[in-house]
C-alpha cells in the first residue's frame, strides 16, 4: 500500500471513530498512531488548528492589527486562544520502513523545508499504551560532585537539579582539580602552596573532535564532546542491534537538481561522544571505553549511574544529494557492541506535524557498564533539556511556543506526554518539577507587545493552573522556583522581582518589587534572602530634530542585590553593590550558572569577572544581612585568553584557573600563596 493511500485510509477511520465519539460512544483509540492528531486540554474548546490553518490565522491577525473588533467576545476569544495549551495524550508511532521514512522527508523537507519547528517525541519500542515505569530512588550518585570526605567544604558544580549533575570544564573532589582544555584532560593535585599538574591527557587519537564538558566520579572522568570523521572510522561492524543500511536503497535524487560537493562536508560525520577514562592513576590516565552517537551534541546529564547524551543529526539538505536511509538514519558505537545503525522501525514519528529536518537521538549510558545503554531517535530536534532523577524533558523552542517532550529514566527511556506552551523561555532555571508538578515561565509576544505566564502541569502534562499577563511589554531575565514559591524578574526599564504563591493549582502573585537594574541570576541564600547577579542600567533621554523627547534605557556594568524575601508579600531590595569592576566589566555568570560556585558553610559565593584590571574573580559574602564584595586578580594576568575561567575551593584554599595557569588564594585573606602554569 502507499504511503498516500495509507493516510487516507488512516483518515477516514479517524473521521468514523470522531462521528461515534460525537453521539456519546465512547471507543478506544490508543492503538491508532495519527500523525495528526493533536488533542486539547482538557476543557478547551477547540483542538490545535493545523499548520495550515495557523498560518492563515497569524496572517490575518496581521492583517487585522490596529481594527477596532466587532465585539468585546471576539477580543475575549482572540485573548483565550493566545493562551490555548496543546497536550499529546497518545503515544507515538514509528516508521514502518525506510521507504515510508524516506517519503515523508521528501514530503516535508525537500526546498521548501520548513525553517521554523514546532515539536519533537520520541518513543521506545513499547507497546502501544506505556505502562508507568518504576522510578529508581535518587541518590548522591547523580547529584553534584561528591565530597572526599564528609564535614569539608569542598566546592561542587552549580546544578539546576540537585540530584543530577552536570558536566563542566572544572571539577574538584576535593584532593584533585580535573581540568578540560584544548581536548585535553588536565590532573591537578589539590595540595594549597604545593599544588602542582599531575598529567595532561589528550584524547581523540583518531578524527577530530572538540571537548564540551566532563563529569568525575570516583575513579572515572567522563568526557563528552563533538567527533568529527571526514573519512570512515575503522568501526568493527555489529548486526546484533541493528540491521546496517545499504547506501544504494531508496534513493532521491531529482534529475533537475545540480549537485556538487566541493568542500566535502557530505562526506564528514559527526558524532556526540562519551568517553570513559579510567583515572586510579591520577599521573597516568588511560582510555577505558567509548560511546558513540551520530549527531552534534545539545546537552548531556548524569544521574543514578548513567549518562544521557542528546544528539541532533542534521538531514543534509544544506549540501544537497540524495537522500538515502543510509544518510539519514544515525549511527551508533561503543567498545562493547561495535557499530549499528538506527533500525527504522525504532525512529518515531514526531508528534507535531512541523519539524526541523534532523533525527534527535537520545542515549542513556552505563559509564560503568558501556553496553548497557538504551537509545531512542525522533524525527524532529531539540534545543535544551531539564532534568531530574525521574524525568527528562526535552524542549525546543520555536520563538513563539516551548514544546515539552517527558520521558521517564531509569535503565530505559518511556515516552511519557508531550504538550506545547505558549512563549519562549529565558533560563536553565525556566522549568522545575516539585511534588508531581511541572513549572514554567515564559514570555509571550501578545498584539499589546510581551506578556509573562507561568503554567503548571501535572506529571502526564496535562495543565492544571497559570498566571498570564504578568508585566505587560517586559521580558522575563531569570526565574528561580524553590519549592512552592518562585520568584521573577522581568525588565524593561527598571527590574521588577515577583514573588509568586505555587502551592495552589494557580499560581498567584504575592509581591512584587520594582528596582533599577535586573537579574540574570538567582540565587537562595538562606533565611529568606536571595542573591541576584546582573546589569546596572542607565537612562539616556534625548529629544529628536522635530522636540519629541525620548528616554532609552542601556545596561551598564556587574550589579549585585540581596533581596529580603521572608515576607513574602513585601520583597525588599536589603542591600545592593553596583559596577563591580567597573563600568565595562563581565562575567560568564550573567549566561551560565555552572560559573557560580556557593558555599553553605560560609555564606559566600564566588564567580568570574573580566574588568579593565585584568580577568579575576569577584567573592560576595553576606554578614549581617549585607553583601561584601571583594574582586580579586592574580598577581600577573594572562590577557590572551580568559575564557572558561573558574573559581573553586578546597576548605582553606580558593583555586582560580585562567586558560594557561592556576592562581592559589588563602581563602580567609584571599592572599595569592601559589601559582601553577598550565602548559
Amino acid at each position: 500500500m502507499s504511503g498516500k493511500l495509507k493516510y487516507i485510509c488512516i483518515l477516514l477511520v479517524v473521521s468514523i471513530l470522531f462521528g461515534i465519539l460525537s453521539v456519546g460512544c465512547s471507543a478506544d483509540v490508543s492503538s491508532l498512531h495519527i500523525l495528526t492528531d493533536k488533542i486539547g486540554t482538557p476543557g478547551s474548546e477547540s483542538a490545535e488548528t493545523t499548520n495550515e490553518q495557523t498560518g492563515k490565522q497569524n496572517t490575518d491577525d496581521k492583517a487585522d492589527s490596529g481594527k477596532k473588533t466587532d465585539s468585546d467576545g471576539a477580543e475575549d476569544k482572540a485573548e483565550e486562544q493566545a493562551h490555548t495549551v496543546v497536550a499529546v495524550e497518545r503515544n507515538l508511532d514509528t516508521f514502518e520502513s525506510e521507504s515510508e521514512l524516506l517519503d515523508y522527508i521528501n514530503e516535508h523537507f525537500s526546498n521548501d523545508m520548513i525553517i521554523c519547528y514546532d515539536d519533537y517525541a520520541m518513543e521506545t519500542e513499547t507497546a502501544d499504551i506505556m505502562p508507568e515505569a518504576e522510578m529508581p530512588a535518587a541518590t548522591n550518585s547523580g547529584g553534584a560532585d561528591v565530597k572526599a570526605e564528609s564535614g569539608r567544604d569542598v566546592s561542587s558544580t552549580n546544578l539546576v537539579d540537585e540530584n543530577v549533575d552536570e558536566g563542566d570544564c572544572l571539577k574538584t573532589d576535593g584532593d584533585y582539580i580535573y581540568i578540560i582544555r584544548d581536548n585535553e584532560l588536565i590532573t591537578v593535585s589539590a595540595k594549597g602552596k604545593e599544588t602542582d599538574v599531575l598529567s595532561y591527557y589528550k584524547l581523540f587519537a583518531a578524527g577530530e573532535g572538540n571537548v564540551s564538558e566532563m563529569y568525575i566520579k570516583g575513579d572515572k572522568a567522563i568526557v563528552i564532546a563533538n567527533v568529527t570523521f571526514y573519512d570512515t572510522p575503522e568501526f568493527v561492524p555489529d548486526t546484533s542491534f541493528g540491521k546496517p543500511v545499504e547506501d544504494s536503497e531508496d534513493i532521491y535524487a531529482p534529475e533537475e537538481y545540480y549537485y556538487y560537493d566541493y568542500y566535502g562536508y557530505n562526506n564528514a560525520k559527526t558524532y556526540s561522544a562519551l568517553y570513559v577514562i579510567d583515572i586510579s592513576d591520577r599521573e597516568k590516565p588511560k582510555e577505558e571505553s567509548h560511546f558513540f552517537v551520530e549527531g552534534y551534541l545539545v546537552a548531556s546529564r548524569e544521574t543514578n549511574g548513567r549518562v544521557y547524551l542528546v544528539a541532533n543529526k542534521n538531514i543534509n539538505y544544506y549540501w544537497g544529494g540524495p537522500v538515502t536511509a543510509a544518510s539519514v538514519l544515525p549511527g551508533i558505537y561503543d567498545t562493547k557492541s561495535g557499530y549499528r545503525t538506527v533500525v527504522v522501525t525504532n525512529v518515531a514519528r514526531p508528534a507535531f506535524e512541523t519539524v526541523y529536518p534532523n533525527m534527535m537521538t537520545v542515549a542513556s549510558i552505563d559509564f560503568r557498564n558501556i553496553e548497557n545503554s538504551d537509545t531512542v531517535t525522533v524525527l524532529g530536534s531539540g534545543t535544551d533539556i531539564y532534568m531530574t532523577a525521574e524525568s527528562l524533558y526535552l524542549f525546543c523552542n520555536t520563538g513563539s511556543d516551548t514544546c515539552v517532550a517527558k520521558y521517564s529514566v531509569g535503565d530505559t527511556l518511556s515516552y511519557v506526554a508531550s504538550v506545547k506552551v505558549p512563549g519562549y523561555t529565558a533560563t536553565d532555571y525556566s522549568y522545575n518539577e516539585y511534588n508531581g508538578k511541572f513549572r514554567i515561565a515564559t514570555t509571550v509576544y501578545g498584539k499589546d507587545g510581551t506578556e509573562n505566564n507561568v503554567y503548571v502541569y501535572n506529571e502526564k502534562l496535562e495543565k492544571t493552573g497559570e498566571l498570564t499577563g504578568l508585566a505587560l511589554k517586559e521580558k522575563i531575565y531569570s526565574v528561580r522556583f524553590t519549592g512552592d514559591v518562585a520568584y521573577l524578574v522581568t525588565f524593561r526599564q527598571v527590574d521588577p522581582l515577583f514573588v509568586i504563591d505555587m502551592s495552589g493549582d494557580d499560581p498567584k502573585v504575592m509581591g512584587e518589587l520594582k528596582v533599577p537594574g535586573f537579574s540574570t541570576y538567582l540565587h537562595p541564600v538562606g533565611d529568606g534572602l536571595l542573591l541576584g547577579i546582573g546589569k546596572e542600567t542607565k537612562d539616556n533621554e534625548w529629544t529628536d530634530y522635530y522636540g519629541n523627547k525620548y528616554t532609552s534605557t542601556y545596561t551598564d556594568g556587574i550589579k549585585i542585590s540581596l533581596f529580603d524575601v521572608s515576607d513574602p508579600f513585601n520583597p525588599t531590595e536589603k542591600d545592593v553593590e553596583n559596577y563591580i569592576g567597573g563600568e565595562y566589566a563581565s562575567t560568564e555568570a550573567w549566561s551560565n550558572h555552572r560559573a557560580f560556585v556557593y558555599s553553605a558553610a560560609k555564606n559566600t559565593g564566588y564567580f568570574d569577572i573580566n574588568a579593565n584590571d585584568g580577568n579575576g574573580f569577584v567573592c560576595v559574602s553576606i554578614e549581617n544581612g549585607k553583601l561584601i564584595c571583594r574582586t580579586v586578580y592574580p598577581s600577573a594576568h594572562y590577557s590572551y585568553y580568559s575564557g572558561n575561567s573558574r573559581v573553586c575551593y578546597v576548605d582553606d584554599v580558593i583555586y582560580f584557573y585562567q586558560y594557561n595557569r592556576i592562581s592559589v588564594f588563602d581563602r580567609n585573606t584571599l592572599e595569592e600563596i601559589a601559582t601553577v602554569t598550565v602548559k
